[in-house]
């Protein structure tokens, strides 16, 4: 007895290759929008920190709580006077584990754990740079750990660095003055983004398992036709 072979119809093939597409189709569109999503979300946070920092800034200046002068002279008593009254109560938001001031210098003119000050500690030296010639930079953190002088919060953080301007008389129009980086933890923005993803995911599989039904009822009333027995005319 020789051995049975499976054979496919044509349109078995075509189902079979179009379910093949499919999956292939939906398993690169998922990988990239996966990434698109993330780097939206991110984005977005990136534009909320640096319109907050903006606004505070703006605020700082109008008052003359905050002038170019105590980047110069940020060891004097007025300079932490500004300082402690422009940034210190952005430690209370919800998240928030450090917050420095960077100088042009890419020195710590400021920050919450005053261990810091005088220092040039970053673990993000290329996006610090970025930030001091104007780009909002974000940066995600995954094991938390920072530099362990640093003494960070051992969970995710996400790190923004946000440029600042304060209007000096010898300096070009739009020239910045200095850069807040901001430590918070990742966790809501990870949760944002785990849930968008199931989201995504779900939505792709949906769609994929729809195709798949509507390949395989398309292909039946075909292999029905292709198996029904044949009857020869006799003369």
């Amino acid at each position: 007895m020789q051995p049975s072979r499976l054979r496919m119809t044509p349109p078995q093939m075509f189902a079979g290759i179009s379910l093949l597409l499919i999956a292939v189709v939906l398993v690169v569109s998922n990988l990239t929008q996966s990434t698109f999503f993330r780097q939206a979300i991110v984005e977005r946070e990136s534009v909320i920190m640096r319109d907050m920092v903006k606004a505070i800034i703006h605020e700082e200046r109008g008052e003359n709580e905050l002038t170019p002068a105590d980047m110069e002279r940020y060891t004097g008593v007025a300079a932490k006077q500004h300082f402690e009254h422009t940034f210190r109560a952005m430690r209370t938001l919800t998240g928030v584990a450090r917050i420095k001031v960077f100088n042009p210098d890419k020195m710590i003119i400021w920050s919450d754990a005053p261990d810091l000050i005088g220092t040039y500690l970053t673990g993000n030296l290329q996006d610090l740079a970025r930030a001091l010639d104007g780009e909002v930079r974000a940066v995600f953190d995954p094991a938390g750990h920072g530099i362990p002088v640093e003494e960070l919060p051992r969970f995710p953080l996400i790190e923004f660095y946000v440029p600042f301007t304060l209007k000096n008389p010898g300096a070009a129009s739009g020239t910045v003055s200095g850069v807040l980086a901001i430590y918070r933890s990742a966790e809501g923005i990870n949760e944002t983004i785990r849930y968008g993803l199931f989201l995504l995911w779900s939505v792709t599989g949906l769609t994929g398992g729809s195709c798949s039904s509507l390949f395989s009822g398309c292909s039946v009333p075909y292999i029905s036709a292709s198996a029904r027995p044949r009857c020869s005319s006799r003369s």
